[in-house]
């Protein structure tokens, strides 16, 4: 339901860093989307928001990028 639409690493069934594990494995280059429920960021203002998704987006996709890099030193 909408109200269960919540941001990556903040709950669902949704494994997000294997989702941008194959993205990267795919060479993705386009844009990502997040579509939580509004409810996600009641009374917060648009620059909040967008610094939130952000640092988010930036955590996951870091998180990829080191288990990558263990994964082809073996370590």
């Amino acid at each position: 339901t909408e109200e269960e639409r919540l941001l990556p690493a903040e709950g669902g069934a949704i494994d997000f860093g294997s989702l941008f594990g194959t993205l990267e494995d795919l060479s993705y280059d386009g844009p990502l989307v997040l579509a939580p429920s509004p409810a996600v960021f009641k009374g917060q203002k648009r620059e909040a928001i967008v610094s939130q998704a952000s640092a988010l987006l930036d955590t996951l996709l870091g998180k990829v990028a080191a288990e990558k890099q263990v994964a082809a030193t073996g370590d």
